[in-house]
């Protein structure tokens, strides 16, 4: 497999993981020295993006489609650009929110595995 179709990939498979809530498997998707900016919100490193993600998991069903726009690798470095559109559904009921958001993504090869170092996110 080659360094584009293993980060299509996992790509797809984080997307799989937040919509079943698989919190485990969405954060293997971070390498451990994440720094995730969110628009409109404070930078987050690993432990942050884990607790954030947590409580929304508890409170919301959640899904997820996301696109890749444009995907470039050079030795152990990459960068995704795309696009997402995150629903989350109240588990308690009423109006589903929806979060349309344009990503950049910084991705490295940490022992053969392909892992979010950075990653920003604005409206789309």
């Amino acid at each position: 497999m080659t360094a584009e179709e293993s980060i299509r990939a996992t790509i797809a498979s984080f997307a799989s993981a937040y919509r079943a809530g698989r919190l485990g498997d969405l954060l293997d998707t971070y390498s451990d020295e994440l720094i995730k900016t969110r628009a409109g919100a404070p930078p987050e490193n690993k432990p942050e993006t884990a607790e954030r993600l947590r409580h929304v998991m508890a409170h919301y069903e959640t899904d997820i489609a996301a696109t890749v726009d444009e995907l470039c690798v050079s030795g152990d470095l990459a960068y995704a650009r795309g696009a997402f559109t995150v629903v989350l559904r109240p588990r308690a009921g009423g109006e589903a929110t929806t979060i349309a958001r344009r990503y950049l993504e910084i991705w490295r090869n940490e022992g053969g595995t392909w892992r979010v170092v950075r990653t920003m996110d604005n409206q789309a």
